[in-house]
């Protein structure tokens, strides 16, 4: 495990032809390779995370407009973390160095959210990071320690790849009915049904 990184300690595990390297800050899987293939592009280690890329999201993803929601009746404003379309973004763990814990096969990252502006809840999280025989398996765990039901949420960022191939010749197939429609703040607006050509495959190229 380094540490001159401006990502923290880098954790690296490998399982026969498996590979992966974990980030302390963000939690990230910052690197991926399966039987010599990158799955997950690596960065340089002396940069910061370009785009959010693998960074664990919480206690909500993507978005907040304006920084301001509901609680339950309670108005509430977040810090606002994305000064250009004026959001609160990704959440308040993503520049966290979390508590690291590892084996050659595994490592355990853990996390603290505590109350602060906008959010007054105290979640402990961890994010499990296991290689199997042909990639990796995430297992993300949110405890609530707060003195009432908190609301949160959680998502991963991840960047794939398919070793140096040109991704415009790489047709992606997605399983799903619904897609959110965004805005021009890439705030989510509404749902639409999904086109069936995305469950058959597009060429991302196209």
């Amino acid at each position: 495990m380094s540490t001159a990184s401006p990502t923290g300690a880098q954790i690296t595990l490998h399982r026969g032809d498996v590979t992966a390297q974990i980030a302390q800050v963000g939690a990230s899987l910052r690197a991926l390779r399966v039987g010599g293939v990158d799955v997950v592009p690596p960065y340089p280690l002396d940069q910061p995370t370009p785009a959010c890329s693998g960074v664990v999201l919480t206690p909500w993803p993507n978005r907040v407009r304006d920084g301001k929601w509901d609680d339950g009746g309670t108005s509430r404003t977040l810090a606002i973390t994305e000064p250009k379309l004026h959001n609160a973004s990704h959440g308040l763990l993503r520049f966290t160095a979390y508590e690291v814990s590892h084996t050659d096969a595994e490592a355990v990252l853990r996390a603290t959210i505590v109350p602060q502006t906008g959010y007054p809840y105290l979640i402990e999280t961890s994010a499990t990071y296991t290689l199997t025989p042909d990639g990796i398996e995430v297992t993300h765990t949110l405890t609530n320690r707060s003195v009432s039901s908190a609301p949160v949420a959680l998502g991963t960022h991840p960047f794939v790849t398919i070793g140096d191939v040109d991704p415009h010749d790489l047709v992606l197939r997605v399983p799903a009915e619904t897609a959110f429609v965004t805005d021009e703040r890439m705030l989510p607006t509404g749902t639409r049904p999904v086109d069936s050509a995305l469950r058959d495959g597009v060429r991302l190229g196209r």
